[in-house]
């Protein structure tokens, strides 16, 4: 995404591996790429700057497709 552009998320949708999606974890907005690998589930990084976030059961996150 660039400065100025505009996402539309549809919260009805579940979110599959390979997805963007938008994400709230501990209280602050990303749009990254959703991964899930077995019981592994990570936001995949397209921008090389970034780095990718785990996500587990202590994690604070809700993702949105």
């Amino acid at each position: 995404m660039f400065p100025g552009d505009i996402a539309v998320v549809d919260r009805s949708r579940t979110a599959v591996d390979g997805s963007i999606v938008l994400a709230l974890i501990d209280g602050e907005f990303t749009i990254k790429r959703y991964r899930k690998k077995g019981a592994r589930v990570w936001l995949q990084a397209e921008n090389p700057a970034f780095a990718n976030i785990e996500l587990n059961e202590d994690s604070g996150f809700e993702v949105w497709a």
